[in-house]
């Protein structure tokens, strides 16, 4: 697996080079814009969950894949590779995104750095990657695309829904309920065993996400 976490980068070297400034810049400028650290966190994540996606939608336009699975690899391998190479570009930017949130929101400095950032950090990156690497190492591009516009179609459908079958509850009614009872379980359980159980669920989900993964790419043909 470590010869194909290596091809990766190899692969998209100059990808690196025309990106990560960008990226860079762009996750500086918006740091300089949010006042919420809970906000800018949740976006870091996802804007850092976007990049691997795109990569591997790369291969798929310049068909890499087909010629990686010509080599003496399992799918098996190529797939834990791809989340491998994904979850470290995933966090490295994360980190890139808090470190210039420290820089240019110093009076959110405390709170960026804080047990609370971590698992927003956890649960955002292993939603992201964990919902979309099945769909983008299957169908590629079109996979992306579909699950973008199909998400936001989820989220039309939820906000008619709720609006017409509870004119008197909201979203954020929901969402603040969820909330409460996060922070009951919380306080229940304690930081230490709040902060664990949080890692066995979102361990669980990418196992889960990982083993969908190889059972669809397995299927794909070129």
């Amino acid at each position: 697996m470590l010869t194909l976490i290596r091809k990766d980068l190899l692969l998209h070297k100059v990808a690196f080079y025309g990106f990560t400034p960008a990226a860079v810049v762009y996750l500086g400028w918006f740091a300089s814009q949010i006042d919420s650290p809970n906000v800018f966190t949740t976006f870091a994540c996802i804007f850092a969950s976007v990049l691997p996606l795109v990569l591997i939608a790369r291969e798929d336009v310049f068909h890499a894949e087909a010629f990686i699975c010509s080599l003496p690899v399992t799918r098996r391998q190529v797939v834990h590779a791809k989340y491998a190479v994904s979850w470290a570009l995933a966090l490295i930017f994360t980190v890139i995104g808090l470190v210039l949130y420290s820089i240019f929101a110093a009076e959110g400095l405390p709170a960026i750095w804080s047990v609370s950032t971590g698992n927003r950090i956890l649960l955002t990156l292993s939603v992201g990657l964990g919902v979309a690497l099945p769909f983008s190492l299957r169908f590629g591009w079109l996979g992306l695309t579909v699950l973008g516009v199909g998400t936001q179609l989820l989220g039309l459908v939820v906000y008619l829904t709720v609006k017409a079958l509870a004119t008197r509850l909201s979203l954020g009614d929901i969402f603040a309920a969820a909330r409460d009872q996060i922070e009951r379980l919380h306080s229940w359980l304690g930081e230490p065993l709040f902060l664990a159980a949080v890692i066995c669920v979102l361990v669980a989900f990418n196992f889960a996400s990982c083993r969908i993964a190889v059972a669809l790419f397995e299927r794909r043909e070129f």
